[in-house]
């Protein structure tokens, strides 16, 4: 009886410590590497003309301690924004810093008429092959 009263209090505990730990560590400031030692070296790593902030990072603590909303009192797009905290919060964690670039748009639309759009694309290239064909024929036969 009392071992799993025990159990269950170290549980707790565990739980407890844990969910302090995991906010401990969300504002954890890392060190300067060797690769990274200046903000400016990290925006230029991160890529997507993110250096074009940097007036706003002037130390590494102003750049990892800034929060969203100070960032949008300081004029920094959304998508610049968003990607800027999540390339901080990969470098705090450990992974390798890289550039990721912008996706594409899809050259045959959404999802409800990707099928519709391909299908006109197919068309239009099976009419255009036929057509070569035809030309061809004609050439051939000397007409």
């Amino acid at each position: 009886m009392f071992s799993r009263i025990i159990r269950s209090n170290n549980a707790l505990i565990q739980r407890a410590s844990f969910s302090t730990q995991s906010a401990l560590l969300r504002n954890a400031q890392p060190k300067p590497s060797a690769e990274i030692p200046t903000p400016e070296a990290f925006l230029n790593k991160i890529g997507r003309n993110t250096i074009e902030h940097l007036e706003h990072f002037p130390s590494w603590h102003a750049l990892f301690n800034t929060t969203s909303r100070q960032m949008k009192e300081k004029g920094i797009d959304v998508q610049s924004r968003r990607y800027i905290i999540n390339m901080l919060e990969k470098y705090r964690c450990g992974e390798p810093i890289k550039e990721f670039k912008k996706g594409k748009k899809s050259y045959f639309g959404g999802e409800y008429k990707r099928k519709e759009v391909t299908a006109k694309i197919w068309a239009e290239q099976r009419k255009q092959r036929y057509e070569l064909l035809e030309a061809e024929d004609k050439a051939n036969r000397g007409e």
